[in-house]
């Protein structure tokens, strides 16, 4: 068939019913009946004389033919997506473009605060849409789903190690873990591992393991978790008025303490620090709204790492110590 006789908005059908293979779902995320998405999916068998997705039991699989289409129908969408959004440059000032992220909520209240801050003065019709995440792989930004995923810079937390590779990848910032408690828990400043294991716990109730999963893991530390729950925030507003111990990113924890009125303390093993980076697909390394939305993050680590300083410079000897003298006081 030549190009003249198919109709364009066929493609986003197609690449919609082959990602559901379900009529019903294609028809919702396409916000037409489905009665139209049958239809669509009728004229597209017609074109390439394959079923495409054909029953199987209660549900529907593809064909060897519709699975061939997969890749390069998403990938001929997101050129036709470039195409429409993207310039010879790019003008902050005018720009209506959204970009999608997804991170974690650690870095939605370290890193997303700086950037919405910089866009609404550079570029006021720019949106942003985060998505909290936790996978173990790319896939969004291989799909095209995602402009940049914000997170652990450690192929240790993914599935696939070429595909950790294949990702660009920038540094942002760097943390370290504390321990935290309320101001008025009766534990032992500093912290004792005796104590550690002996209070109950707040902690994560994901899947993918944590930094201090992998701690508790190589330091032979148990602990009892009263509460677990799905972020290091949310483990910290459970801390007031308990006896629990929660285990999160400095960065965070000094920022929630004096509103929540909590204490933090070094933990008694050790625990390694995190690097949170930013990821995308090399498809977007030359486009210019992408450009300078790296630079956008790159400048607001910049103001945290200075910002960190200038905390370690208030406190005598914490450029040693890493802020200790400031968490005692906390």
């Amino acid at each position: 068939m030549e190009l003249t006789q198919f109709d364009i908005n066929l493609l986003r059908a197609l690449d919609v019913l082959l990602q559901e293979k379900s009529v019903t779902r294609a028809a919702r995320r396409l916000f037409v009946t489905q009665p139209a998405a049958s239809g669509s999916l009728q004229r597209l068998r017609e074109i390439f004389q394959d079923p495409l997705l054909i029953r199987v039991g209660r549900g529907m699989e593809l064909t060897p033919q519709g699975q061939a289409l997969v890749d390069p129908v998403h990938e001929a969408i997101l050129v036709i997506e470039r195409l429409l959004q993207v310039g010879p440059s790019f003008h902050p000032r005018t720009s209506q473009r959204t970009f999608r992220f997804a991170m974690s909520d650690y870095c939605t209240h370290t890193i997303l605060p700086g950037l919405m801050q910089r866009i609404s003065i550079e570029a006021p019709n720019v949106r942003i849409a985060v998505a909290e995440r936790f996978t173990k792989d790319f896939d969004p930004l291989q799909l095209g789903d995602l402009d940049m995923q914000i997170t652990l810079d450690d192929q240790r937390v993914f599935a696939d190690d070429d595909q950790f590779q294949a990702m660009n990848r920038m540094p942002l910032i760097e943390d370290r873990f504390v321990c935290v408690v309320s101001a008025d828990h009766p534990v032992s400043s500093p912290l004792t591992l005796a104590e550690y294991t002996r209070f109950p716990h707040a902690s994560s109730n994901h899947d993918i393991p944590t930094v201090p999963d992998v701690a508790h893991r190589l330091a032979g530390v148990a602990t009892h978790d009263r509460v677990m729950i799905g972020s290091f925030t949310s483990q910290l507003f459970q801390l007031p008025g308990t006896d629990m111990i929660a285990i999160a990113p400095y960065e965070l924890a000094a920022m929630l303490a004096p509103m929540l009125h909590l204490r933090i303390m070094e933990p008694p093993f050790a625990v390694d620090p995190i690097t949170e980076a930013a990821f995308w697909h090399a498809r977007n390394n030359s486009d210019p709204g992408h450009v300078w939305l790296r630079g956008l993050l790159q400048e607001i680590s910049a103001d945290i790492r200075s910002r960190r300083e200038a905390r370690q410079r208030e406190t005598p000897g914490a450029a040693a110590s890493g802020d200790r003298g400031r968490l005692k006081r906390l």
